[in-house]
Protein backbone atom coordinates (compact mmCIF):
# COMPACT_ATOMS: atom_id res chain seq x y z
CA UNK A 1 0.00 0.00 0.00
CA UNK A 2 1.31 3.56 -1.16
CA UNK A 3 1.79 5.65 2.34
CA UNK A 4 3.49 8.10 0.59
CA UNK A 5 0.66 11.06 1.63
CA UNK A 6 0.21 9.68 5.30
CA UNK A 7 2.35 9.39 8.15
CA UNK A 8 5.67 8.21 6.31
CA UNK A 9 6.98 8.48 2.95
CA UNK A 10 8.37 11.56 0.98
CA UNK A 11 5.47 14.00 1.62
CA UNK A 12 5.32 13.03 5.20
CA UNK A 13 9.08 13.60 5.45
CA UNK A 14 8.93 17.11 3.59
CA UNK A 15 5.68 18.20 5.77
CA UNK A 16 7.71 17.36 8.75
CA UNK A 17 11.19 19.55 8.02
CA UNK A 18 9.08 22.16 6.14
CA UNK A 19 7.40 22.52 10.00
CA UNK A 20 10.62 22.47 11.53
CA UNK A 21 12.27 25.40 9.08
CA UNK A 22 9.58 27.29 9.87
CA UNK A 23 9.93 26.46 13.91
CA UNK A 24 13.42 27.38 14.35
CA UNK A 25 12.77 30.79 11.57
CA UNK A 26 10.02 31.80 14.85
CA UNK A 27 12.62 31.17 17.42
CA UNK A 28 15.86 33.42 15.72
CA UNK A 29 15.83 37.13 17.04
CA UNK A 30 15.41 39.79 15.16
CA UNK A 31 19.44 40.09 14.02
CA UNK A 32 19.86 36.38 13.30
CA UNK A 33 16.42 36.48 10.79
CA UNK A 34 18.47 39.58 9.60
CA UNK A 35 21.56 38.19 8.86
CA UNK A 36 20.00 34.81 7.30
CA UNK A 37 18.02 37.26 4.70
CA UNK A 38 21.18 39.19 3.55
CA UNK A 39 23.64 36.22 2.70
CA UNK A 40 20.15 34.65 0.81
CA UNK A 41 20.10 37.82 -0.79
CA UNK A 42 24.11 37.30 -1.84
CA UNK A 43 23.58 33.52 -2.69
CA UNK A 44 20.94 34.44 -4.99
CA UNK A 45 22.99 37.25 -6.63
CA UNK A 46 25.98 34.67 -7.10
CA UNK A 47 23.20 32.51 -8.57
CA UNK A 48 21.97 34.90 -11.13
CA UNK A 49 26.00 35.71 -11.84
CA UNK A 50 26.72 31.87 -12.70
CA UNK A 51 23.48 31.41 -14.75
CA UNK A 52 24.53 34.79 -17.11
CA UNK A 53 28.01 33.12 -17.02
CA UNK A 54 26.63 29.83 -18.20
CA UNK A 55 24.25 31.36 -20.84
CA UNK A 56 26.76 33.26 -22.33
CA UNK A 57 29.16 30.87 -22.71
CA UNK A 58 32.23 33.50 -23.27
CA UNK A 59 35.11 32.88 -20.82
CA UNK A 60 32.90 31.00 -18.24
CA UNK A 61 33.78 27.21 -19.22
CA UNK A 62 37.66 28.26 -19.75
CA UNK A 63 37.93 29.25 -16.14
CA UNK A 64 36.82 25.77 -14.24
CA UNK A 65 38.49 26.61 -10.36
CA UNK A 66 36.66 30.36 -10.65
CA UNK A 67 33.75 28.70 -11.50
CA UNK A 68 33.80 25.37 -9.15
CA UNK A 69 34.54 28.82 -6.00
CA UNK A 70 31.58 30.25 -7.07
CA UNK A 71 29.14 27.30 -7.32
CA UNK A 72 30.82 26.80 -3.55
CA UNK A 73 30.19 30.44 -2.15
CA UNK A 74 26.44 30.31 -3.68
CA UNK A 75 25.96 27.23 -1.44
CA UNK A 76 27.62 28.60 1.78
CA UNK A 77 25.64 31.32 1.25
CA UNK A 78 22.20 29.37 1.01
CA UNK A 79 23.56 26.89 3.55
CA UNK A 80 24.64 28.38 6.52
CA UNK A 81 21.90 30.94 7.31
CA UNK A 82 19.86 27.14 7.68
CA UNK A 83 22.26 25.50 9.57
CA UNK A 84 23.01 28.55 11.88
CA UNK A 85 18.81 28.76 12.40
CA UNK A 86 18.12 25.23 12.98
CA UNK A 87 21.25 25.25 15.64
CA UNK A 88 19.88 27.94 17.24
CA UNK A 89 16.57 26.22 17.61
CA UNK A 90 18.12 23.30 18.83
CA UNK A 91 20.18 24.63 21.37
CA UNK A 92 17.28 27.01 22.07
CA UNK A 93 15.01 23.81 22.84
CA UNK A 94 17.89 22.13 24.98
CA UNK A 95 18.10 25.46 27.20
CA UNK A 96 14.37 25.36 27.94
CA UNK A 97 14.28 21.87 28.46
CA UNK A 98 17.58 22.09 31.29
CA UNK A 99 15.33 25.58 32.60
CA UNK A 100 12.27 23.61 33.42
CA UNK A 101 14.22 20.26 34.79
CA UNK A 102 16.32 23.22 37.05
CA UNK A 103 12.65 24.91 38.09
CA UNK A 104 10.98 21.64 38.95
CA UNK A 105 14.43 20.25 40.73
CA UNK A 106 13.77 22.83 42.78
CA UNK A 107 10.37 22.87 43.82
CA UNK A 108 10.60 19.26 44.51
CA UNK A 109 13.66 20.03 46.88
CA UNK A 110 11.30 22.86 48.01
CA UNK A 111 8.96 19.83 48.94
CA UNK A 112 11.11 18.06 50.76
CA UNK A 113 11.78 20.38 53.08
CA UNK A 114 7.83 20.93 53.54
CA UNK A 115 7.07 17.27 54.00
CA UNK A 116 9.52 17.61 56.55
CA UNK A 117 7.63 20.26 58.57
CA UNK A 118 4.64 18.17 57.97
CA UNK A 119 5.96 15.26 59.70
CA UNK A 120 7.54 17.30 62.54
CA UNK A 121 4.13 19.37 63.10
CA UNK A 122 2.31 15.81 63.37
CA UNK A 123 -1.16 14.79 62.45
CA UNK A 124 -4.16 17.15 62.04
CA UNK A 125 -5.96 15.85 64.87
CA UNK A 126 -6.37 12.57 66.88
CA UNK A 127 -9.21 10.69 67.39
CA UNK A 128 -10.92 8.38 69.86
CA UNK A 129 -13.43 6.00 69.46
CA UNK A 130 -17.25 7.26 70.28
CA UNK A 131 -18.60 5.52 73.28
CA UNK A 132 -21.80 5.73 71.98
CA UNK A 133 -20.38 3.32 68.69
CA UNK A 134 -20.35 6.13 66.22
CA UNK A 135 -17.82 7.95 63.91
CA UNK A 136 -14.49 8.56 65.92
CA UNK A 137 -14.45 11.45 67.89
CA UNK A 138 -12.05 14.23 67.00
CA UNK A 139 -10.54 16.93 69.63
CA UNK A 140 -12.54 19.44 66.95
CA UNK A 141 -15.46 17.95 67.48
CA UNK A 142 -15.01 17.49 71.35
CA UNK A 143 -14.38 20.66 72.07
CA UNK A 144 -17.83 21.83 70.10
CA UNK A 145 -19.79 19.38 72.67
CA UNK A 146 -18.30 20.58 75.14
CA UNK A 147 -19.08 24.38 74.37
CA UNK A 148 -22.39 23.72 73.67
CA UNK A 149 -23.10 21.75 76.63
CA UNK A 150 -22.16 25.29 78.93
CA UNK A 151 -24.04 26.94 76.22
CA UNK A 152 -27.38 25.42 77.04
CA UNK A 153 -26.39 25.91 80.46
CA UNK A 154 -26.46 29.32 79.24
CA UNK A 155 -29.77 29.31 78.10
CA UNK A 156 -31.19 27.30 80.88
CA UNK A 157 -29.11 29.72 83.10
CA UNK A 158 -27.62 27.89 85.72
CA UNK A 159 -29.54 24.03 84.90
CA UNK A 160 -30.31 21.54 87.37
CA UNK A 161 -27.64 19.12 89.29
CA UNK A 162 -27.92 16.51 85.59
CA UNK A 163 -27.31 19.20 83.41
CA UNK A 164 -23.89 20.26 85.53
CA UNK A 165 -22.91 16.76 85.97
CA UNK A 166 -22.95 16.15 82.04
CA UNK A 167 -21.55 19.64 81.10
CA UNK A 168 -18.65 18.58 83.73
CA UNK A 169 -17.90 15.37 82.31
CA UNK A 170 -18.16 16.58 78.63
CA UNK A 171 -15.22 19.59 79.83
CA UNK A 172 -12.91 16.38 81.54
CA UNK A 173 -13.27 14.69 78.35
CA UNK A 174 -12.27 17.77 76.42
CA UNK A 175 -9.35 18.50 78.66
CA UNK A 176 -8.06 14.56 78.15
CA UNK A 177 -8.71 15.05 74.57
CA UNK A 178 -6.46 18.32 74.49
CA UNK A 179 -3.82 16.48 76.44
CA UNK A 180 -3.85 13.55 73.42
CA UNK A 181 -3.45 15.63 71.06
CA UNK A 182 -0.90 17.59 72.33
CA UNK A 183 1.23 20.50 70.86
CA UNK A 184 4.37 19.26 68.44
CA UNK A 185 7.81 20.20 70.58
CA UNK A 186 9.16 23.49 68.53
CA UNK A 187 5.76 24.15 67.21
CA UNK A 188 6.31 27.89 66.13
CA UNK A 189 9.93 27.39 65.17
CA UNK A 190 8.82 24.92 62.67
CA UNK A 191 6.02 27.14 61.29
CA UNK A 192 8.44 29.80 61.32
CA UNK A 193 10.61 27.73 58.84
CA UNK A 194 7.50 26.91 56.84
CA UNK A 195 7.07 30.54 56.54
CA UNK A 196 10.66 30.70 54.99
CA UNK A 197 10.54 28.30 52.77
CA UNK A 198 7.23 29.60 51.55
CA UNK A 199 8.74 32.75 50.66
CA UNK A 200 11.50 30.92 48.53
CA UNK A 201 8.76 29.09 46.86
CA UNK A 202 7.06 32.77 46.10
CA UNK A 203 10.28 34.70 45.25
CA UNK A 204 12.38 32.15 44.06
CA UNK A 205 10.97 28.86 42.52
CA UNK A 206 7.66 30.70 40.87
CA UNK A 207 9.50 33.31 38.94
CA UNK A 208 11.54 30.27 37.28
CA UNK A 209 8.32 28.27 36.56
CA UNK A 210 7.34 31.49 34.28
CA UNK A 211 10.54 31.76 33.12
CA UNK A 212 10.41 28.19 31.68
CA UNK A 213 6.84 29.19 30.54
CA UNK A 214 5.53 26.14 32.89
CA UNK A 215 2.07 26.18 34.68
CA UNK A 216 2.55 27.72 38.20
CA UNK A 217 -1.14 26.73 39.51
CA UNK A 218 -0.17 27.17 43.59
CA UNK A 219 -0.67 30.85 43.65
CA UNK A 220 -3.82 30.52 45.70
CA UNK A 221 -2.42 27.80 48.00
CA UNK A 222 0.54 29.66 48.64
CA UNK A 223 -1.06 32.96 49.24
CA UNK A 224 -3.40 31.10 51.51
CA UNK A 225 -0.60 29.44 53.65
CA UNK A 226 1.20 32.25 53.81
CA UNK A 227 -1.36 34.32 55.59
CA UNK A 228 -2.03 31.57 58.15
CA UNK A 229 1.26 31.17 58.84
CA UNK A 230 1.75 34.98 59.26
CA UNK A 231 -1.18 34.99 61.75
CA UNK A 232 0.35 32.32 63.60
CA UNK A 233 3.77 33.68 64.00
CA UNK A 234 2.58 36.91 65.10
CA UNK A 235 1.64 35.91 68.86
CA UNK A 236 4.41 33.35 69.20
CA UNK A 237 3.74 32.97 73.34
CA UNK A 238 0.71 31.42 72.41
CA UNK A 239 2.67 28.12 70.76
CA UNK A 240 4.25 27.62 73.70
CA UNK A 241 3.71 24.06 75.54
CA UNK A 242 2.98 25.32 78.44
CA UNK A 243 0.67 28.46 77.25
CA UNK A 244 -1.27 25.41 75.01
CA UNK A 245 -1.74 23.37 77.53
CA UNK A 246 -2.35 26.11 80.14
CA UNK A 247 -6.18 26.21 79.75
CA UNK A 248 -6.20 22.52 80.85
CA UNK A 249 -5.02 23.81 84.32
CA UNK A 250 -8.08 26.39 84.75
CA UNK A 251 -10.62 23.92 83.44
CA UNK A 252 -9.91 21.52 85.71
CA UNK A 253 -10.42 23.38 89.01
CA UNK A 254 -13.75 24.38 87.49
CA UNK A 255 -14.46 21.06 87.08
CA UNK A 256 -13.47 19.92 90.41
CA UNK A 257 -15.28 22.96 91.72
CA UNK A 258 -18.59 21.57 89.77
CA UNK A 259 -18.42 18.37 91.44
CA UNK A 260 -19.00 19.82 94.64
CA UNK A 261 -22.44 21.51 93.77
CA UNK A 262 -25.71 21.06 92.46
CA UNK A 263 -25.68 24.74 91.17
CA UNK A 264 -23.56 27.13 89.39
CA UNK A 265 -23.28 30.38 88.55
CA UNK A 266 -23.71 32.26 85.43
CA UNK A 267 -20.96 33.83 85.90
CA UNK A 268 -18.93 30.49 86.20
CA UNK A 269 -20.73 29.54 83.13
CA UNK A 270 -19.35 32.28 80.94
CA UNK A 271 -16.12 32.16 82.36
CA UNK A 272 -15.97 28.57 81.11
CA UNK A 273 -18.01 28.98 77.57
CA UNK A 274 -15.53 31.82 76.80
CA UNK A 275 -12.78 29.58 77.95
CA UNK A 276 -13.86 26.64 75.21
CA UNK A 277 -14.39 29.27 72.33
CA UNK A 278 -10.69 30.53 72.90
CA UNK A 279 -9.63 27.49 73.06
CA UNK A 280 -11.66 25.87 70.39
CA UNK A 281 -10.25 28.64 68.10
CA UNK A 282 -7.03 28.27 68.92
CA UNK A 283 -7.34 24.61 67.96
CA UNK A 284 -9.01 25.69 64.68
CA UNK A 285 -6.04 27.72 63.31
CA UNK A 286 -3.81 24.95 63.94
CA UNK A 287 -5.52 21.99 62.50
CA UNK A 288 -6.13 24.86 59.74
CA UNK A 289 -2.49 25.29 58.98
CA UNK A 290 -1.51 21.65 59.36
CA UNK A 291 -4.16 20.73 57.01
CA UNK A 292 -3.22 23.69 54.42
CA UNK A 293 -0.34 22.66 54.46
CA UNK A 294 -0.78 18.35 53.81
CA UNK A 295 -3.30 19.99 51.00
CA UNK A 296 -0.54 22.11 49.33
CA UNK A 297 1.99 19.39 49.64
CA UNK A 298 0.09 17.27 47.93
CA UNK A 299 -1.12 19.62 45.20
CA UNK A 300 2.66 20.39 44.76
CA UNK A 301 3.29 16.53 44.33
CA UNK A 302 0.30 16.35 41.37
CA UNK A 303 1.80 18.97 39.65
CA UNK A 304 5.27 18.13 39.75
CA UNK A 305 4.51 14.67 38.73
CA UNK A 306 2.00 15.73 35.24
CA UNK A 307 4.76 18.08 34.30
CA UNK A 308 7.55 15.35 34.80
CA UNK A 309 5.40 13.60 32.16
CA UNK A 310 4.83 15.87 29.65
Amino acid sequence: MDDSKGKFGFFADARRLRSFLRQSWRSADASMRRGAVVMWCVGLMFTIFGVVGDVLETWWSSMPFLTNLLTSLTAFFFAVPVALLVLHDVSHRMTDRAGRRAAMAVLAQSMYRLEASVSALGPVEHSRHSPTGGPPLTTGSILEAARARFGRLQDLEGGNAEDIREATETLRTAIAQWKLDRLPDQFIEEVGRVDIEIARLRDAVRPRFLQSDLEWPLDRQLHSLAEMANDLIKRPEQWTIESYNEWCDVAERFSQDFDQKSEITLLEINAVFDLLRHVQAMHIRRTTFVQALHDFNLSARTALWELSSL
